[in-house]
């Protein structure tokens, strides 16, 4: 990729998600290791460290003490700037989580919920969930950095269930509108399986791993793959869907 001239903010912006990667769960920094890291100048990471502290994303330590010469500032990353709330929408349960920016669990909650009842009513007890967790980690709705939705079925860029055979009256739902109503901040639906892919390769067994099939067997069957550490939906979206094999009758397990 070409930076043109005009293209500076957009550079400032790329070299600004460079410094937080390099320092997210790495611990404490200091500037000169950080430019290393980041392949960045030491006075660009300077001048983009004051921005991000400013703007909260990052926190400055205490220098560290007993040594020679002028001690290192030393910089990490606040996981606290944020707050994710993720939700599940399950056959029999709907489960919502807040976490922080480093992933760690801050409240859950969970409600049941029929595995017959139509849109309605899960919607109705999806958002119950949500605001049950939110209110465990004593959170308004507008604290909220982002919400991320998973779901089953085949789930569109813009956040519409395209195809679901798990889930009555789901097909055609469009869950990123249900929930942009009431939080203001970016809304992320997914596929369940793909979602459970990246958890398994970011913190659980496949850490580390690029290439990996998540394989989900219970009331429904379904499946995540990475590549390259990058997820595979398929032209269509519709990559991991084996449970809707219509030959395979996967779909129609539960009820025989």
């Amino acid at each position: 990729m070409t930076i043109r001239g005009g293209d500076t903010s957009r550079l400032r912006r790329i070299n600004m998600v460079a410094t937080l990667r390099s320092l997210r769960g790495q611990g404490p920094v200091g500037l000169t290791d950080l430019a290393r890291r980041a392949s960045l100048s030491r006075p660009t990471i300077e001048g983009l460290v004051e921005e991000l502290l400013t703007a909260g994303w990052l926190r400055e330590l205490p220098p560290e003490t007993g040594q020679m010469g002028r001690p290192a500032r030393l910089i990490t990353f606040n996981a606290g700037a944020g707050h994710v709330l993720g939700i599940d929408i399950g056959s029999f349960t709907v489960r919502a989580t807040v976490a922080d920016l480093d992933g760690d669990v801050l409240s859950a909650h969970s409600e049941r919920v029929s595995a017959t009842c139509g849109r309605a009513e899960r919607l109705q007890v999806t958002h119950r969930a949500a605001e049950g967790a939110l209110k465990a980690a004593g959170l308004a709705k507008s604290q909220v950095t982002a919400v991320c939705v998973g779901t089953t079925g085949v789930v569109t860029a813009e956040g519409v269930v395209k195809l679901s055979v798990g889930l009555p009256e789901w097909t055609g739902i469009d869950l990123a509108a249900e929930f942009r109503d009431g939080y203001d901040c970016p809304v992320l639906v997914e596929n369940d399986c793909n979602l459970a892919a990246l958890a398994e390769g970011w913190i659980g067994q496949a850490k580390g791993t690029k290439d990996l099939v998540f394989v989900l067997s219970g009331v429904r069957t379904g499946a995540g793959l990475l590549f390259d550490g990058r997820l595979h939906r398929g032209r269509r979206g519709s990559a991991g869907e084996i449970g809707a094999l219509p030959l395979v009758g996967w779909h129609r397990a539960p009820r025989t």
